[in-house]
């Protein structure tokens, strides 16, 4: 009886992955056709140039084809900017949320020329999931960010400074002491999107005495 058990128990294990294997292969046999109709060969990693005969809107490419850019249903892609340029193309400029935290240099721009979307370029985290609970909290990340600076004062300090400092800063955040950003980033700067180098991260915009020791930190 025991051993017909665990025979049964193989089998459905051997079919689930089975199953999970079926799943992946349509799902990248499905990306490919997609942009087999809708884009050139890609040439250039972190680049796609798209046909003329698309009719993809770029304001709502990721609402619609999200699985084809690798994004998962824990995953946002949020508007940030849209510009038009002298020649008339327009161009929408995408940041990355995972879990409702910001991907620190997961940004995409997509760029319309006025009949149809011509090309795209950026970063996406693909088929991502980070662990979003801090390991500590915020107050013991700010000190640590403070401590990391070799600074005589803080803006946030001194009242009288930052009075003088209103009209040469843009957003008067900067003058009070900062709360910090929960954030996901990447351990080396210049490695990849994966799940091995992605972490949480606060991050405190430092502004210092001297000026010169500010600072970004996470």
């Amino acid at each position: 009886m025991k051993n017909k058990l665990i025979t049964r128990i193989r089998k459905l294990i051997s079919l689930a992955m089975l199953l999970a294997v079926g799943n992946t292969t349509i799902a990248q046999k499905s990306e490919q056709r997609f942009f087999e109709q809708v884009a050139k060969p890609i040439t250039t990693k972190g680049w796609i140039d798209f046909k003329e005969s698309n009719s993809l809107n770029p304001q709502t490419l990721f609402l619609e084809h999200p699985e084809m850019f690798g994004l998962t249903a824990l995953d946002h892609m949020e508007q940030i900017r849209m510009k038009t340029d002298e020649i008339g193309y327009t161009h929408f400029r995408f940041q990355q949320y995972h879990k409702g935290l910001k991907i620190i240099g997961a940004e995409t721009i997509l760029h319309y020329n006025g009949s149809y979307l011509k090309s795209m370029n950026g970063y996406i985290a693909e088929k991502i999931k980070i662990n979003s609970d801090p390991k500590i909290s915020a107050e013991l990340a700010f000190i640590t960010a403070k401590n990391s600076i070799n600074a005589e004062n803080f803006i946030w300090e001194l009242e009288t400074e930052a009075t003088s400092l209103k009209e040469f800063i843009k957003d008067e955040k900067d003058l009070q002491k900062p709360t910090g950003e929960l954030v996901i980033c990447r351990k080396d700067w210049n490695g990849t999107f994966t799940n091995e180098n992605l972490t949480l991260a606060y991050i405190f915009r430092m502004i210092a005495l001297p000026m010169h020791e500010s600072k970004e930190v996470y």
